[in-house]
C-alpha cells in the first residue's frame, strides 16, 4: 500500500473515531440523529492530542510503529539532528577555548603514553588551567637518511612552523643540523642560563642538546639516539619551552 493511500485511510479512520467519539458525547440520543463532524483541520490543539491518542490506543504494535513513521519521521529525523548539532557544538566551543602551551613535535614518534606524559608536563609548568594543555605532534616521519622531512611531514612541518604552532623539535641529530642550515632553531646560549647549560655539560651543542637516556626515552620509544632537543626561533612559548628543556638536565 502506499503511502498516499494509507493517509487517505488514516484521515478516513480519523474522521470515523470522532464522530464515534461526538455520538458518545450525545449519550446515544435517538433526538439528535445528526451529528456535524469536524475535519481534522478545522479541530483545536487539544481535540488533535484526544483524537491522536484514541487512534493509537486501539493499534496493535506495528501498527503503532508503521502510524509513528508515517506521520511523525519528519519530528524525530528533525530531534536526531538538533541532538547532534548540540553535542558538535558544545565540541567545536570546548576546543576552540583550548590554547596550546607547549607543542613538542616529535620526529618519527613511536609508541608511547603521550597523554599522561603531557598531563605531568602541564603539571611541571605549573598550569591548572582546563583550557591549557600540552600537545605532542607524531605526525612528522623522515626519509631513511633520517635527516630529511618525508614529502608529506615537510608541508605538515612548514605549517606549523610558519604559523607558529611548534616550540620544541625532539629528533635526530643529523635532522637538526638541517634544521640550523635553514635558521629554524634558537641559539641555547640565548634562551638557556648559564647553570643550565652547565648542567648539560658536553650535552649541549650551541642548538640543541643531546640526550642518550632520560625522561624522553622512558616516555617514548624513538628508533634513533642520541635523541636531540632544540628549541625554534619563533616560539610562541618560549618561557614554557625554557623550562621544560631546562628540566631534561636534571
Amino acid at each position: 500500500m502506499s503511502e498516499e493511500r494509507q493517509k487517505k485511510q488514516q484521515k478516513e479512520e480519523n474522521a470515523s473515531i470522532m464522530q464515534k467519539r461526538l455520538g458518545g458525547m450525545s449519550g446515544g440520543s435517538q433526538e439528535h440523529p445528526r451529528v456535524q463532524v469536524k475535519h481534522e483541520s478545522d479541530m483545536t490543539r487539544k481535540e488533535k492530542r484526544l483524537l491522536e491518542k484514541e487512534k493509537i490506543k486501539g493499534m496493535g504494535l506495528g501498527k503503532k510503529l508503521e502510524y509513528i513513521w508515517m506521520y511523525y519521521k519528519a519530528a524525530i529525523f528533525g530531534l536526531i539532528g538538533a541532538i547532534v548539532l548540540i553535542f558538535v557544538g558544545k565540541n567545536w566551543y570546548y576546543n576552540a577555548q583550548m590554547e596550546d602551551i607547549l607543542a613538542i613535535a616529535v620526529v618519527n614518534g613511536g609508541m608511547g603514553e603521550t597523554d599522561a606524559w603531557a598531563e605531568e608536563i602541564k603539571a611541571y609548568l605549573g598550569s591548572t588551567d582546563e583550557f591549557e594543555k600540552v600537545t605532542f605532534i607524531l605526525n612528522l616521519n623522515t626519509d631513511e637518511t633520517g635527516a630529511n622531512f618525508d614529502y608529506y611531514a615537510q608541508m605538515a612541518f612548514l605549517a606549523q612552523a610558519q604559523s607558529r604552532g611548534l616550540d620544541v623539535m625532539v629528533t635526530t641529530e643529523s635532522m637538526c643540523k638541517k634544521l640550523i642550515d635553514q635558521e629554524y632553531l634558537s641559539d641555547l646560549s640565548e634562551v638557556l642560563d648559564k647553570e643550565t647549560l652547565d648542567a648539560f655539560g658536553d650535552q649541549a651543542e650551541k642548538y640543541y642538546v643531546k640526550l642518550e637516556e632520560g625522561e624522553i626515552q622512558d616516555h617514548i620509544l624513538l628508533p634513533y639516539d642520541p635523541v636531540c632537543v632544540a628549541i625554534l626561533v619563533n616560539t610562541p612559548n618560549l618561557e614554557n619551552s625554557v623550562k621544560w628543556v631546562s628540566s631534561l638536565a636534571e
